[in-house]
């Protein structure tokens, strides 16, 4: 019969087929975050391949729900800070970096003050490790929270007070923003 030697190269072709796509090598992945190795360059047929991360942070937001709140057993008062990063689409990402937070008061408009702003309180949160990054990054609202304690004892009138947030990225690149406080 004429169809059996159509079936044999059918099976024959699809064999061949099969067994040339398996000694295709796929691509290499980008290395993972997670890997302590993952900022080292790779190669791959003797050139060197470094990973650049697709959406890096491109502008930081203090975010409304940053505020200052007392605790309900020894009324000391803390800053519960959220901020935000975003890519140049303004979607929210997570980049490795060092955050530093500064409260800050304008003596314009409290009586008998003169100058400037000026800093009360500093704090830097290292957030270099894929570790150190997701511990303070809040799920629900898409935000790194940070509470900040040792404030001043005697902190002028909330109206008069900023937080200015500065993140420094794995590249070097440096983000600001600062959100007064408002009664």
């Amino acid at each position: 019969m004429i169809r059996a030697p159509r079936a044999v190269a059918l099976c024959a072709t699809s064999l061949a087929l099969t067994l040339a796509g398996c000694t295709l090598r796929p691509p290499p992945s980008p290395p993972s975050p997670r890997d302590q190795s993952a900022a080292a360059p790779t190669t791959q047929g003797g050139a060197a391949v470094v990973y650049q991360h697709p959406f890096p942070p491109d502008r930081l937001i203090v975010h409304p729900l940053t505020r200052i709140v007392a605790d309900p057993q020894t009324g000391d008062r803390r800053i519960e800070a959220h901020f935000e990063l975003l890519d140049r689409y303004g979607h929210t990402v997570k980049s490795l970096g060092t955050a530093v937070l500064e409260l800050r008061v304008s003596d314009q408009g409290i009586a008998g003050a003169a100058g400037g702003p000026r800093q009360l309180a500093r704090w830097t949160k290292p957030m270099r490790t894929p570790d150190d990054n997701a511990a303070p990054f809040d799920r629900v609202t898409r935000t790194y929270r940070l509470t900040l304690a040792d404030l001043p004892p005697n902190l002028p009138p909330i109206e008069n007070l900023s937080l200015i947030v500065r993140f420094t990225d794995e590249r070097g690149s440096l983000l600001t923003a600062e959100r007064r406080f408002a009664r």
